[in-house]
């Protein structure tokens, strides 16, 4: 899958405490040994802002990426398995409360 991170970002009232601790709490899946990115080999992550690219879908999602590929200003290919998490707090957060 390609997608691109997204710079800045609001929080959008995201009460999870980081964008990597919003990802774990609604992925629904383990937290990967390594960055998706599909030839990185780096452990440490960090929740990236992020798009799909090659597609209409406009919207905003949450994906764990190392330090390096969440400053990355290309087209990434990760893997599809990892879970992209709607950034959007409708559709996570705000439906805890």
């Amino acid at each position: 899958m390609k997608i691109s991170v997204v710079s800045g970002g609001s929080r959008n009232g995201c009460k999870c405490g980081s964008r990597f601790d919003h990802w774990r709490k609604f992925s629904g899946q383990a937290v990967p040994a390594y960055c998706p990115e599909h030839s990185c080999h780096n452990r440490v992550l960090l929740g990236a802002l992020v798009r799909k690219e090659g597609c209409n879908d406009k919207e905003l999602y949450i994906i764990p990426l190392c330090e390096e590929h969440c400053r990355s200003v290309n087209t990434l290919t990760v893997t599809s398995a990892c879970e992209l998490v709607p950034a959007d707090v409708s559709k996570t957060c705000a439906k805890d409360r």
